[in-house]
């Protein structure tokens, strides 16, 4: 009997296989050949029909791009999802025409049919098709254009398309908007309303007082508003006794999202957490009305609290954007300016004095000012002078080229020897790092340029080099010629071009440690007697001479003189014996 059965079920695979191989070997329809042909752009309406669960979902053209669930529920939809099927419905090819009696034969399923796809075209004229079951091998399924009533097959994915369910079609994403288009965010909790506005490129607190905020806090949380998305659709229809169960009566967060150009925000309300999953909780959008769960760790970065998102940052700027800086401490007032310089940028100072600033210390300056960050707050300050602000210790002001803004900083000292700051347009006063005086209450000297040779190595043509070797006096000449050099002094030679890459690399650009004063004691700076003097000779006649006087009391650094630069400077005296090595290998 057993046998019996299986020689059955073979028999009948056999004469299912065997119709299916009679019917294609014909071969595919002709190229071309389609049910319909029309452009997906005037689409309209697609309804879906699960006619095995007796199931209707209606989709409506809302924009260029856009589609939204019209029924059963009134929802978005996913576009990426209704684009892939626009694609399928713009020209329903036919695979192979069966003949006519395939709609009365029980193996092609045209008497109970599984599915229907019809569409709307602008202009009010429709299709429609009806699609019976798939093929053996899933890859095509039975079909007829509804006013044709031909059979034939088609691609399986329409058939796919039509028994899709609702939550395989409605947007999951409940919050979808260009994060560049915010201008406002509002977070509410039921004990405190943050309201953030976007001030160019930064973010603004504005609510519960006005200050910097954290601007990459605010993206982020932006970032994730924009990409929360529904884990399941709980109820498309709730009343006020259910939002009530769902803790949505009285949301415990809400979130605004203002965009650019509406007059309505986007809402997210988060109610209770579920009792069937307590990683979840209920939510609901203002794109709709069914409340939905979403993973309680995907707000984690959303419900931010006030000191969240403050910034710790006392000022917002990009350092390379400040074209004009003012300090004023200690009685004294410093202005400098950002200027160009052939193709770069340097620093000049303008008052008290007019002179090159130094890049590497204006830079350094602007930087602590940036990284300043808060200790503490204080939001309700009381009178300015409990904090030292009401006579400034120092003032920093700032303007910014590209926002066309001026920033002001104060900093003041209290009596207990705390250091207090804040910035002049907003409430908030704020204890800071004490050694922030100390950064940036600089004098003209240590403001000065510390560049004291600048050149190029490829403008030099003649060099010289003259030092002190056990109480003699030594020199080199050197000429340049072609891409080599030759020494002309004391004898002449081909140059050693590592030793004369070494010493254009070391004068091209000489900085100094620190400032000393003017040069007018030459004995006391050896200047008189110089350890070594670099002469370079440039195109165009130009003349650059360095000259390294003797040690200072501590036998580390040596004084020298610049005929680029007014004064006389401090540097290691790695400098001089650089330069001696360097040279003594010219001579070899």
């Amino acid at each position: 009997m057993r046998g019996m059965k299986g020689t059955l079920l073979l028999l009948a695979l056999a004469i299912a296989l065997g119709v299916w191989i009679l019917l294609f070997e014909r071969g595919p329809a002709p190229e071309g050949k389609a049910l319909w042909s029309v452009d997906p752009n005037k689409i309209e309406r697609i309804e879906l029909h699960n006619l095995k669960e007796r199931k209707r979902i209606t989709l409506q053209r809302v924009g260029k791009d856009s589609w939204r669930i019209v029924s059963p529920v009134n929802a978005p939809a996913n576009n990426d999802t209704v684009k892939f099927m626009l694609d399928r419905l713009k020209r329903v090819k036919v695979e192979l025409t069966l003949k006519e009696d395939a709609l009365k034969r029980r193996e092609f399923g045209f008497r109970e049919p599984q599915g229907a796809v019809e569409i709307q075209l602008r202009g009010g004229k429709k299709y429609k098709l009806v699609l019976a079951k798939k093929t053996p091998d899933a890859l095509y399924a039975y079909a007829y254009r509804e006013d044709k009533r031909k059979p034939v097959v088609v691609d399986s994915m329409l058939l796919d398309d039509a028994l899709k369910g609702l939550d395989e079609i409605r947007e999951k994403r409940m919050m979808k908007f260009d994060r560049e288009k915010v201008e406002r965010l509002v977070l509410r909790h039921p004990d405190e309303t943050i309201v953030c506005e976007r001030s160019g490129d930064e973010w603004q607190i504005v609510k519960p007082l006005r200050t910097n905020a954290d601007s990459s806090s605010i993206n982020t949380a932006l970032d994730k508003l924009s990409t929360i998305e529904a884990s399941k659709f709980v109820d498309d229809k709730p009343t006020k006794e259910t939002l009530k169960k769902y803790g949505l009566e009285k949301p415990s967060f809400i979130a605004e999202v203002w965009l650019k150009g509406r007059k309505q925000p986007l809402k997210l309300h988060v109610g209770g957490k579920s009792a069937e999953d307590s990683t979840k909780v209920y939510a609901r959008s203002s794109s709709g009305r069914s409340v939905f769960l979403v993973d309680e760790s995907s707000l984690n970065d959303v419900r931010k609290r006030f000191n969240d998102l403050r910034s710790k940052r006392l000022l917002a700027f990009d350092t390379s954007e400040i074209d004009r800086l003012k300090l004023v401490h200690s009685g004294k007032e410093i202005e400098l300016e950002r200027r160009k310089s052939g193709d770069r940028e340097d620093w000049e100072m303008i008052k008290p004095v007019k002179m090159r600033a130094d890049n590497a210390t204006v830079t350094n300056l602007l930087w602590d000012v940036h990284d300043l960050e808060a200790k503490s707050f204080v939001n309700q300050p009381k009178e300015l002078s409990e904090y030292g602000l009401d006579k400034p210790h120092a003032i920093i002001e700032l303007h910014d080229r590209k926002q066309k803004r001026t920033m002001r900083l104060l900093i003041g000292k209290a009596d207990g020897g705390k250091v207090f700051a804040k910035a002049a347009d907003q409430e908030t006063v704020c204890e800071v790092p004490s050694d922030i005086l100390e950064k940036v209450c600089k004098d003209v000297d240590e403001l000065r340029n510390l560049e004291i040779v600048r050149l190029e190595r490829d403008d030099v043509e003649r060099l010289a080099i003259e030092w002190l070797e056990d109480g003699k006096r030594k020199q080199v000449f050197v000429e340049r010629r072609g891409n080599s050099w030759e020494v002309t002094k004391p004898k002449r030679a081909n140059a050693d071009s590592t030793a004369m890459s070494n010493i254009l690399w070391t004068i091209e650009q000489v900085r100094a440690d620190k400032y000393v004063g003017t040069t007018g004691e030459v004995e006391k700076y050896g200047f008189d007697k110089p350890q070594l003097v670099a002469t370079a000779w440039l195109k165009r006649g130009k003349e650059i001479k360095l000259t390294i006087g003797a040690h200072d009391e501590t036998k580390s650094n040596v004084y020298l003189k610049s005929s680029q630069v007014d004064g006389v400077y401090l540097k290691s005296d790695y400098i001089l014996d650089d330069l001696k090595r360097y040279a003594r290998q010219l001579v070899k």
